[in-house]
């Protein structure tokens, strides 16, 4: 199946731009999304300022959008792949419901479903086909809002396998969005 044609084009770096130009220019689109939010999710806005992250002075949740674990668990590494797919996170919230061009007749629907983590409600909205997943901490009772968790590229099918069975478990317990 083809991934939702509501998907953004890739933002890519320009011809000899440097790396911190073009995270700048990354966080120059993240962030009139996310602070102040425009972006909602079930009718209450989603915030992507949760806390300054001390090691890059920037979002935590930007960084965990164009990062990656390093794997000795030190500073985060820059993530191409991710990086340039800095539009999907808004294109995934905001039109997750309905794909305007075919009722998501001849592209992938999302899957969507709620689980929970260390004892809060998170969403995950996941684009199989995309190997794209969007994770969302739901803060509405306390602050009538949606976290921004993370959004990544999958660049392994085993964890967009993982996703699946996560989903059907979800639907097993009928806690499926979509």
């Amino acid at each position: 199946m083809n991934p939702p044609h509501w998907l953004s084009d890739f933002v890519l770096p320009n011809q000899d731009e440097s790396d911190a130009n073009y995270s700048a220019r990354l966080f120059h689109v993240f962030e009139p999304s996310f602070n102040p939010s425009n972006i909602y999710f079930r009718d209450h806005k989603v915030i992507g300022r949760r806390r300054n992250s001390p090691q890059y002075g920037l979002y935590e949740c930007f960084q965990h959008i164009i990062t990656k674990d390093n794997d000795d668990k030190s500073a985060r590494l820059f993530d191409f792949e991710r990086a340039k797919r800095i539009k999907w996170v808004k294109d995934c919230i905001c039109n997750y419901p309905d794909c305007k061009k075919c009722s998501y007749k001849s592209c992938e629907k999302p899957l969507v479903w709620e689980e929970r983590y260390k004892g809060v409600t998170r969403v995950r909205i996941l684009l199989p086909s995309a190997r794209y997943l969007v994770v969302l901490e739901d803060a509405v009772k306390k602050h009538d809002c949606y976290y921004l968790i993370t959004a990544f590229y999958a660049d392994h099918d085993n964890y967009i396998d993982a996703e699946r069975n996560r989903y059907e478990r979800a639907k097993r317990i009928n806690k499926t969005i979509q």
